[in-house]
């Protein structure tokens, strides 16, 4: 483990290192920001220690700092938000998710686990554990079974597919027209591919999709690119 020393302002701003002094650890590229008082020389030594024995096939837990940093350098990023609270479940969902880390890795998808939930409160998500995948810094949240790991890689693989087959220009969005579930008449939507649990109707809004048209929608999408 080496140790350096540095006062560069512009890596002080990219990582957020505010107040100084900071201790920073680097695993797998991904920056850690020790939490505690580093007087106390033995719980530093204990913290790193701890990080250094972590196995490193295992997803990476990122405070909400490393997460902002992430998403503005990253353009595919799933999200395992969780609570510290849980534990059975999310040890259960968190080795089912490990087990597609390296193939979505492969893909260009980097995968990550946090317990700071205020990113995710951003976007109003108020149940837990939940899983967002990230395009180009748009999200995208899976509404599946979170221990069917092969639909949540192949649910990030469709997006990925898709947002490439569009260029990569998540903003690019395509119309298509698909049938109401009430009354079956048929309504034109305009749809992105990076957030395909939305669509605005004829109305202009963005208005949430039901399950049927959700579903209409990733079918049609793959079917452009496939």
């Amino acid at each position: 483990m080496a140790f350096v020393k540095i006062s560069d302002s512009d890596m002080l701003r990219e990582y957020d290192l505010n107040p100084l002094p900071a201790l920073v650890y680097f695993r797998a590229k991904f920056p850690r920001i020790y939490p505690g008082d580093m007087h106390k020389e033995s719980n530093v030594l204990q913290w790193l220690l701890q990080l250094k024995k972590t196995p490193t096939d295992l997803i990476e837990e990122v405070d909400r700092r490393t997460l902002r940093m992430l998403l503005d350098e990253m353009d595919h990023v799933g999200v395992f938000f969780y609570e510290d609270t849980c534990t059975k479940l999310c040890v259960d969902i968190l080795h089912d998710l490990e087990t597609i880390d390296d193939e979505a890795e492969e893909e260009g998808i980097q995968m990550v686990k946090t317990t700071d939930l205020t990113v995710a409160e951003e976007l109003s998500i108020k149940e837990f554990p939940t899983l967002v995948y990230y395009q180009g810094g748009i999200p995208s949240l899976f509404k599946g079974d979170l221990t069917d790991e092969g639909g949540v890689l192949r649910w990030m693989r469709m997006i990925h597919t898709i947002s490439a087959g569009l260029d990569s220009k998540p903003a690019k969005c395509l119309l298509m027209t698909l049938q109401e579930e009430y009354d079956k008449t048929e309504q034109e939507f305009r749809c992105c591919p990076a957030s395909m649990d939305v669509c605005a109707g004829p109305s202009k809004k963005q208005d949430k999709l039901r399950p049927s048209l959700v579903s209409s929608v990733l079918q049609k999408l793959s079917a452009v690119f496939n």
